[in-house]
C-alpha cells in the first residue's frame, strides 16, 4: 500500500536513460493509493535522456484509491513505455495509468502494452497517452478475452500533433456502461491535428452498451481530420454509428471534426442476425424406456407394453392419462343460417325423466350364464377384491 502523499519514482534530468520500474509476483499484486508510481525525463536538447519503462508479471494486477501509474517527459527525451503481462486480471479502480509529454517537451509520448485474460476499469478508472507538446501522442495496445468499463475512459489525446491510436484485440466480449469512452481526440485547444484511429477486433464476441448512458466510441478532431473507427464484431448492442456528430446524450460510435474532414467508420458485423432454416422432425415416435418396478413372490404374470398414444405410462407410479384424442369429425359449416338451424334443432331435443340416480360402478360379478355384469356394489366380488395384494420385493 502506497501511503496518501507517496511516491516511488525512477527519474533522469540529464543525458544518461532513467532507470526502469518493475513489479513483479508469481501471485497476485495489488497497490492501493494515494500515491504514483512514475518514471520520467525532464532533460533538455543538449542532454536529452530517455526515461524508463514500467513493466509489471503476475497472476493478476490491482490498482485502487487514487494510484498514478506514470511515464512522462518533460524534456527533449522520450516517455517510457507501460507494459503489464498478466495471466488473469487487471482491475483499475478509481486509478490512472499515463503516459504523457508536457506542453514544454519535444519528445515523444510512450506507448501502453497490456495483455491480461480480463480487463476491469471502474469508478473514473483510466487508461491514457496524453501529448501536451510537438510530439505525437503514443499508442495503447490492449490483448484480452474481455473488456469492462464503468463510468471509465481509454484515451489517446493530443493538444495540437496527431492523435495516438488504440488497438484492441479481444475475444469474448466489450463492454461500455454509465458514460464510459474510449477515444482519440486531437486538437483539443481548438488547433491542428488529425484524430488517430481506432482498432476494435473482437471477431467470437459482442460490444454491448446502454443507448441511455452516453457511452461512446470517438476518433474526432477540432481543425484535423477525424480519425478513423475499424470494428470487428459478431455484433453491436446499444451503441450505433451517428455520422457528422459529436456528442449526443446517447451511446454512439463518432469520426467527427468541428472543421476538417471526417474520419471513416467500419463496422464489420460477422452474425447481425441468426440465420432460419428448417429442419426435419422425426415421423416416428420413438418408444420410451419403461421403467420397472417390482416383481411379485410369485410367477412372473404381468409386464408393462408400450403401445403408443393412450398406452400405460412409462412408470408404475405415474398417474393414468386419457387415451382419447380429440378430432373434429364434424364438418364446419359457415353458413350462419345453417348454425342457427344447429342450435335451433339442439334445444328442441327431449330430456328423459331420470327415475333413479345413475350410481357408478364399483365391482363385477358373474351371473348363472357366465356372463359379467358391473354392479354398484357385490359381497362376493367385494370380498375376492378385498384380499391382500401380494408385497413386491426389490
Amino acid at each position: 500500500r502506497l501511503a496518501a502523499g507517496s511516491r516511488v519514482s525512477a527519474s533522469t534530468s540529464g543525458s544518461g536513460d532513467g532507470g526502469n520500474l518493475i513489479l513483479k509476483a508469481p501471485d497476485a499484486i495489488t497497490v492501493s493509493g494515494p500515491g504514483e508510481l512514475a518514471v520520467e525525463t525532464s532533460g533538455g536538447t543538449d542532454d536529452a535522456g530517455e526515461a524508463g519503462d514500467i513493466t509489471a508479471e503476475a497472476r493478476s494486477l490491482t490498482f485502487s484509491d487514487g494510484v498514478r501509474v506514470s511515464a512522462s517527459t518533460e524534456g527533449a527525451g522520450a516517455a517510457g513505455n507501460i507494459i503489464f503481462n498478466l495471466s488473469e486480471q487487471l482491475v483499475i479502480d478509481s486509478s490512472t495509468i499515463e503516459s504523457s509529454t508536457t506542453a514544454e517537451s519535444t519528445g515523444v509520448a510512450g506507448n501502453i502494452n497490456i495483455s491480461a485474460a480480463e480487463t476491469i476499469l471502474r469508478n473514473d478508472g483510466r487508461i491514457t497517452v496524453d501529448s501536451e507538446g510537438e510530439a505525437p501522442g503514443g499508442n495503447i495496445a490492449l490483448d484480452a478475452n474481455s473488456l469492462a468499463l464503468d463510468n471509465s475512459r481509454i484515451s489517446a489525446t493530443t493538444l495540437s500533433s496527431n492523435g495516438g491510436n488504440l488497438t484492441f484485440n479481444l475475444q469474448d466480449l466489450l463492454l461500455l456502461r454509465n458514460g464510459s469512452l474510449i477515444t482519440t481526440e486531437a486538437g483539443t485547444a481548438g488547433t491542428g491535428g488529425n484524430g488517430g484511429n481506432i482498432v476494435l477486433g473482437i471477431s467470437e464476441g459482442f460490444v454491448v452498451a446502454v443507448p441511455s448512458e452516453n457511452s461512446d466510441i470517438r476518433a474526432n478532431a477540432f481543425e484535423g481530420n477525424g480519425g478513423n473507427v475499424d470494428i470487428t464484431a459478431r455484433s453491436l448492442f446499444g451503441i450505433v454509428f451517428r455520422p457528422d456528430v459529436l456528442d449526443t446524450p446517447e451511446s454512439d460510435i463518432t469520426a467527427s471534426s468541428r472543421f476538417g474532414s471526417s474520419g471513416t467508420v467500419v463496422v464489420n458485423e460477422l452474425n447481425p442476425e441468426a440465420v432460419q432454416t428448417e429442419i426435419e422432425l422425426p415421423t416416428e415416435t420413438a418408444v420410451p424406456p419403461l421403467a420397472q418396478g417390482c416383481r411379485a413372490r410369485n410367477s412372473r404374470t404381468n409386464s408393462f407394453v408400450a403401445t403408443g398414444r393412450g398406452g400405460l405410462p412409462t412408470n408404475p407410479a405415474d398417474p393414468l392419462s386419457a387415451d382419447t384424442v380429440w378430432q373434429d369429425i364434424a364438418p364446419f359449416e359457415s353458413d350462419s343460417a345453417d348454425s342457427n338451424s344447429i342450435v335451433s334443432n339442439r334445444a328442441n331435443v327431449e330430456v328423459a325423466d331420470i327415475k333413479a340416480p345413475i350410481v357408478e360402478a364399483q365391482h363385477w360379478t358373474r351371473t348363472a350364464s357366465g356372463s359379467i355384469v358391473l354392479v354398484a356394489r357385490s359381497e362376493v366380488a367385494a370380498e375376492g377384491l378385498n384380499r391382500a395384494s401380494l408385497p413386491c420385493h426389490s
